[in-house]
């Protein structure tokens, strides 16, 4: 299906949002599976203590990043080239052939 071209800071505000939910479910995943470590008793449990925490941290930091700082990067990246994205199409279509995929 063809798409029309969009300018980067467009397609960069139209990738994250379709990433978003997906993002978002993974971190709370990965904080849910977190949650045990938070609540173990004694010695042990005070050393992952610290870890679960500064992990769910790391793990949130890195949502945001992702659906911010990363969007945006990109956009400035990026530079609307079609004749360059068409040359690269050709040639990937070329390498897919060869590989024996048809």
């Amino acid at each position: 299906m063809l798409r029309r071209a969009r300018r980067p800071f467009e397609a960069a505000l139209h990738g994250s949002n379709e990433i978003a939910f997906t993002i978002i479910s993974l971190t709370l995943s990965l904080i849910a599976v977190l949650i045990p470590l938070l609540f173990m008793g004694d010695v042990v449990g005070r050393l992952f203590h610290e870890f679960a925490v500064t992990l769910a941290t790391t793990i949130v930091l890195s949502a945001v990043v992702s659906l911010t700082l990363v969007p945006m990067m990109c956009a400035l990246i990026m530079r609307h080239r079609p004749e360059k994205h068409a040359q690269s199409l050709r040639s990937g279509g070329r390498a897919w052939v060869r590989l024996g995929h048809k």
